[in-house]
């Protein structure tokens, strides 16, 4: 799992980046509680992809601001891959965001550009990877969170992905995260009986 949790990547001139990925977990919930739809890990990767597809469909975009601040972050879309983890899924899920309304600044290439209220200076590449996670085996005594991994790009501000992906998390799922040690995540997923 470690190896999993650490991604590393050369570039060109051979110098080597090691990636780190954030973890964070959801909130501890219990069985009667309809959070996620269901009881089995598919149906908890389902509830979310009911959600994707929903704010996709509606045209959705989440507005953030920054306290103090004049520019705005918005995420324009959401896309999402079912992909195999072990015995069982994970959710890859790609943000699109983008910075606007701002009042000072300028790129160049040939030649200089000043930003204004309708520029937008955006990612497509914000990614996170969902794990659910239930806890007992009994129907009616269960626990179950989700595990969340971020994808801290070295050529992005972490601050920005972060809260990118806090913003989807709480708006688009209507889940709370907190930030935990790896050693954490892997103590709770060998420790704890996860159901079937």
């Amino acid at each position: 799992m470690v190896e999993a949790l650490q991604i590393f990547s050369k570039s060109l001139d051979s110098n080597q980046y090691v990636i780190k990925v954030p973890v964070y977990v959801s909130e501890i919930k219990t069985g009667s509680d309809e959070l996620f739809g269901g009881v089995s890990f598919k149906h908890m990767i389902d509830s979310l992809v009911r959600k994707i597809d929903e704010y996709n469909s509606n045209s959705g975009e989440i507005k953030t601001y920054k306290k103090k601040k004049t520019f705005e972050r918005v995420i324009k879309g959401i896309e999402y891959h079912e992909i195999p983890i072990g015995l069982r899924s994970g959710l890859l899920i790609k943000m699109t965001s983008y910075n606007t309304n701002y009042m000072d600044g300028f790129y160049e290439e040939s030649s200089r550009v000043p930003l204004t209220k309708r520029t937008k200076i955006g990612s497509d590449n914000n990614f996170m990877l969902m794990f659910p996670n239930i806890f007992g085996s009994n129907p009616q005594n269960y626990k179950y969170q989700w595990v969340v991994l971020l994808y801290e790009d070295p050529n992005k501000d972490f601050n920005e992905i972060s809260s990118t992906a806090k913003s989807v998390l709480k708006k688009v799922f209507d889940i709370k995260v907190e930030n935990i040690k790896l050693k954490t995540v892997i103590n709770n997923v060998t420790i704890q009986k996860i159901a079937p």
